[in-house]
């Protein structure tokens, strides 16, 4: 067996005298310790020290105004030596995403048996587009026009799309296709992964993700009762690269017993998925221009291309609504319910804010759709809370 993270920092602590040998001869002796080597051991001794769960080295410090984001040390052992190199943001975002789930599974119930709604179209389906979410987003009216914060964020969204089942055709299956960006910032440090671009956040990680998951189960819940089957997709953004996956792991683990809720958990950024003669491709848009959608997707998808007559994608990250019809294919992208951040109230970006409910027939492409726009969804609310 391992050496628990507790009895591990415990022993380090009493009995550790700066060899490593010694003291992974010791976890073997006293613990029954059954790590693959010595130099596994020097490996989870620098992540802890990383993450701050064991002291640095007496002379090892950092100055006031710095953040340790990494360590590297050699560790001498019988047989040569080991270096041992630590990334400080990804453990602690680890770290983050552990405790949001933790406190998930203490304060929010699991999931209920859900009954089956009485009477389903199998003609069509439901799709349910939630544009760039931006969970965590923090705004001041004051200066870009809109208050947004987590209990926004979550009221917002929930609000939504409640007014859409009840709007939307009872379909035996409906799609909840979140386009990216369902956070809004990808780590502790409040910010995105590739550019490092910083960002206005409204509280610790931690509590963005575990809002966020949560989130994500209410909404499944919600459409549960409206349709037989729910399928849930969460496209990788440009502002979570990393939390989306997390994310779409926690619901397929969280519905892991509910056979009526498929979660799409694919790593590829672009996804594909036929209804009789429609073929829907998701993804972002961060990575590739509208024009080349559609040549992806003839090569990605050559083996059903031929039994498809209405192919859509249906994209984010503009923040707009936009509908491009190409030679092969239909490129929209979406809205937020999100308001402006600061940064965006200064660029200049005024678009509107809505969510959508799309009818697809088998045989026909769309046949409908439904739009709940935030005034809906504020003037909703403010009749429930007078009632």
């Amino acid at each position: 067996m391992k050496a628990s993270t507790k009895d591990f920092v415990e022993a380090y602590k009493a009995h550790f005298k700066g060899n490593i040998a010694e003291f992974h001869q010791h976890l073997v002796t006293n613990y029954g310790y059954t790590q693959s080597s010595k130099s596994s051991t020097a490996r989870k001794i620098a992540r802890l020290k990383s993450i701050g769960a064991l002291p640095l080295e007496a002379g090892v410090s950092v100055e006031h105004g710095t953040v340790l984001t990494g360590m590297s040390r050699y560790h001498k052992l019988e047989d040569g030596g080991v270096w041992v190199k630590s990334d400080v943001e990804k453990s602690n975002q680890l770290t983050a995403f552990k405790d949001a789930v933790e406190s998930l599974l203490t304060n929010v119930r699991q999931p209920l048996s859900f009954v089956s709604p009485a009477t389903t179209n199998q003609d069509k389906i439901t799709i349910y587009t939630i544009g760039d979410a931006h969970i965590g987003m923090l705004a001041h009216k004051a200066e870009t026009g809109n208050d947004n914060d987590l209990k926004i964020a979550e009221a917002d969204l929930r609000g939504g799309m409640t007014i859409l089942c009840e709007q939307s055709t009872p379909t035996h299956e409906c799609f909840i296709i979140d386009v990216g960006d369902w956070f809004h910032s990808d780590n502790q440090s409040n910010t995105t992964s590739k550019s490092n671009n910083k960002l206005d956040v409204d509280g610790r990680y931690h509590k963005v993700l575990e809002v966020g998951l949560r989130l994500i189960t209410e909404l499944i819940d919600l459409a549960l009762t409206k349709h037989e089957l729910v399928r849930w997709r969460s496209a990788i953004g440009n502002h979570d690269e990393h939390s989306s996956i997390m994310a779409t792991a926690f619901v397929k683990a969280y519905y892991r017993n509910e056979p009526r809720v498929v979660v799409h958990d694919t790593p590829n950024p672009f996804m594909y998925f036929q209804f009789g003669k429609n073929l829907i491709g998701v993804t972002h848009g961060h990575t590739i221009k509208a024009d080349k959608l559609g040549e992806v997707m003839s090569v990605d998808c050559e083996d059903i291309w031929s039994s498809t007559k209405y192919r859509f994608w249906y994209t984010g990250h503009v923040h707009h609504l936009s509908t491009k019809e190409y030679p092969s294919c239909v490129v929209e992208t979406f809205r937020t319910l999100a308001g402006k951040d600061a940064w965006h109230s200064t660029s200049g970006y005024r678009s509107g804010q809505d969510m959508k409910a799309i009818t697809l027939h088998k045989d026909f492409g769309e046949i409908s759709r439904n739009t709940v726009n935030i005034n809906a969804i504020l003037s909703e609310r403010t009749k429930q809370q007078g009632a």
